[in-house]
């Protein structure tokens, strides 16, 4: 399906009360002039973002972008002269000073429809620290009928008197159900929902993309690697080498998922057996602990060596106290 077939069904169903909010914001002219939008990868931030800067100078009611006006069909193929989006350059891990410089003639000169100026900041987090000194400046001098959006799934990496110039608003992730009926609409009829999903922690978006690249057997077969590590069956090298196949950070996510799962199932069963395997469950949660870290490392600044940290962590997991049912992980 076609992207423009996806962003039809803009606000995704799990969208509807942040898209309300902000919107009625904006009618009322009470909208803050930078807001800050956390939540998790692949649940639909900036497509959610990119349709509401639509809304916002479309020339109809307001109440959604009529597809059809000047504006909207500017906005659509991205040339609208009163949208900026800016993001880390193709092969680049910084948002750099440059490209917030020019944010901030973008946000000093007159608009040209005389509606609203947008400025759309994806992975706001990767900004190094010269470009978060400037955009500080510019938050501190709102331009009139300016509207800053900051998206980011790691809130945490930005500098704390950023976060406290904007207004927040977390996205949380779907429930299962909600994702899997939306998944449903775009899906092949050889194609399941549930198995996507469960490859993809419940991130909806991201269960599209490989819907659409054909990787779930690839993702399947490292989840299943990481059983057989556990159980002794293969060697961390041996994974090591189809987790750098699906990519670096899918790896750290599939593995995620899979200790999120373990770590529930351990749980359970640490119940029932008066925690008489609780140290292996701690340990387990150091190491999801440090997936979630090592996540960040790579979507942030530091720069580590992809293969060397994912080596660290299959290593410690093939050390993970053996046992715990993986039925879920099928």
């Amino acid at each position: 399906m076609s992207q423009n077939a996806i962003e039809a069904k803009l606000p995704f169903p799990w969208q509807t009360k942040c898209w309300e909010r902000l919107l009625q914001q904006y009618q009322q002219e009470t909208l803050p002039h930078a807001i800050l939008i956390s939540g998790p990868a692949g649940i639909g931030k900036h497509a959610m973002l990119k349709q509401l800067a639509r809304t916002m100078l479309c020339l109809g009611d307001g109440k959604e972008a009529c597809g059809h006006c000047h504006n909207c069909q500017l906005g659509h193929s991205g040339d609208h002269p009163d949208i900026l989006q800016i993001e880390p350059a193709e092969g680049a891990r910084d948002i750099t000073i440059e490209q917030i410089r020019a944010l901030g003639e973008f946000v000093h000169k007159t608009g040209h429809t005389g509606i609203a100026k947008i400025v759309l900041i994806r992975h706001a987090h990767r900004m190094n620290q010269s470009a978060s000194n400037a955009l500080l400046k510019t938050l501190e001098e709102p331009s009139a009928k300016t509207f800053l959006f900051l998206e980011t799934e790691l809130p945490g990496y930005l500098s704390a008197t950023i976060r406290s110039r904007c207004q927040r608003i977390a996205m949380s992730m779907p429930e299962l159900d909600q994702s899997a009926r939306w998944l449903e609409q775009f899906l092949q009829e050889n194609e399941d929902a549930g198995a996507l999903l469960s490859a993809t922690g419940c991130r909806p978006m991201l269960a599209l993309e490989l819907a659409q690249s054909g990787e779930l057997q690839e993702r399947q077969e490292f989840s299943s690697a990481l059983r057989q590590l556990m159980s002794g069956k293969l060697l961390p090298e041996n994974v090591v080498a189809l987790g750098m196949k699906i990519g670096p950070i899918a790896a750290v996510d599939a593995l995620s998922v899979f200790l999120s799962t373990l770590l529930s199932e351990r749980l359970d069963k640490d119940r029932e057996e008066s925690f008489a395997n609780i140290q292996g469950t701690r340990g387990l949660f150091q190491l999801y602990e440090d997936c979630l870290l090592s996540r960040k490392q790579l979507l942030g600044t530091a720069n580590p060596n992809p293969q060397l940290l994912l080596e660290s962590l299959l290593w410690h997991l093939s050390s993970a106290e053996q046992g715990g049912s993986l039925h879920n992980n099928r």
